[in-house]
């Protein structure tokens, strides 16, 4: 019998997220908390309040959650999960904050992670190679490299400057303790046991530098978050699938055409060519020319409208008369990066 003459429907996980960009974090987290792994696998359809679509599967919608959520997300000016590696203005790298006790919130974010992974979204992540190493680590993985290949994988260049200490002379270490500065207006934090009397020498150097890369690197946060996505994807066997260096490539993006990737953009709001390719996007352009399909304004007034919320992609391309008109309309949708699903002032701006 035919499924639709039951009027059956397909289980779904729904998000009704807020249009405000300002709100998506706490909207995201509310709609995540408390539901199990079982439902949080169902195929997930995203909803923004005020809009009248529900993007499901290949919809730019949920493509547009997840962008907006991880990009408010790396705000470290507003959100305090994770920190800049170095203090330095150029400095894109991330790394957990030691300093965030909100640990449901980081149970959350690893959740929330997975399920942007397993609905085949990529969105850039500004983290080190370390991150994709320990993600892929089980708990029957072998101990395997040392905090030194650690810190290396984290921060290449504090590495090379802890190696250095390897060359230096009893004189040159007289001032280094087994210590490391504490968070602002505490003590030092020991290294080991009496550290804080006991001098650095030659004879023990090596141990300095094992002991501080492993402080360096331990996360107690990154084992909540990680632990939260292994809830979800531990089944998969992910470091069966992927080496660290893989995953890593995956997130970070490769180097694309440029008009390539403005495509992508105005195609589904995302920044990355989607897993499987550019044949997953298979998009389809219908003109629009007449009154009914620009309601009552000019082709030239009218922006580009993209249907990203069903299994495919469609470009609804005014019926411009001249070229300009065309390049000046998709050079806005540029330059809003893909982002707005709502319509507004008769412009169809997604």
């Amino acid at each position: 019998m035919n499924p639709a003459a039951l009027n059956l429907r397909v289980a779904q996980l729904q998000f009704e997220i807020d249009n405000d960009k300002e709100k998506v974090v706490e909207s995201a987290i509310s709609e995540v908390k408390g539901k199990d792994e079982t439902s949080l696998l169902l195929p997930l359809a995203v909803h923004f309040k005020d809009n009248e679509s529900w993007g499901v599967d290949a919809g730019g919608p949920m493509k547009e959650f997840f962008s907006r959520l991880f990009e408010e997300l790396f705000n470290v000016e507003k959100h305090s999960i994770f920190k800049k590696l170095k203090d330095s203005p150029s400095c894109t790298t991330l790394w957990f904050n030691k300093d965030d006790k909100d640990l449901d919130k980081l149970r959350s974010v690893g959740k929330l992670f997975a399920l942007m992974f397993y609905n085949k979204v990529i969105v850039t992540m500004p983290f080190p190679l370390l991150f994709y190493k320990k993600l892929l680590e089980t708990s029957q993985s072998q101990p395997g490299q040392s905090s030194f290949k650690d810190l290396e994988l984290l921060d290449p260049g504090m590495a090379k400057s802890m190696e250095t200490l390897l060359e230096a002379s009893d004189d040159e270490l007289s001032d280094y303790r087994f210590t490391v500065d504490g968070p602002v207006n505490e003590p030092d934090i020991e290294l080991k046991p009496g550290g804080r009397d006991e001098v650095v020498t030659t004879a023990n150097v090596r141990e300095y530098i094992d002991l501080y890369a492993k402080h360096y690197t331990a996360s107690s946060q990154f084992d909540v978050f990680s632990e939260s996505f292994r809830s979800m994807f531990g089944r998969f066997r992910l470091h069966q699938r992927f080496a660290p260096q893989e995953l890593m490539s995956l997130f970070q993006g490769r180097e694309y055409d440029w008009k390539a990737f403005q495509k992508v953009r105005i195609l589904t709001g995302a920044d990355h060519v989607p897993i499987g390719g550019f044949q997953e996007i298979s998009p389809k352009m219908w003109p629009m020319g007449g009154d009914g399909d620009c309601r009552g304004n000019p082709p030239k007034d009218m922006c580009p409208e993209v249907n990203t919320c069903h299994d495919y992609v469609v470009l609804h391309l005014p019926m411009y008369s001249k070229r300009e008109h065309l390049k000046e309309r998709l050079m806005k949708l540029i330059e809003m990066k893909g982002h707005g699903f709502y319509k507004e002032r008769g412009l169809a701006l997604r």
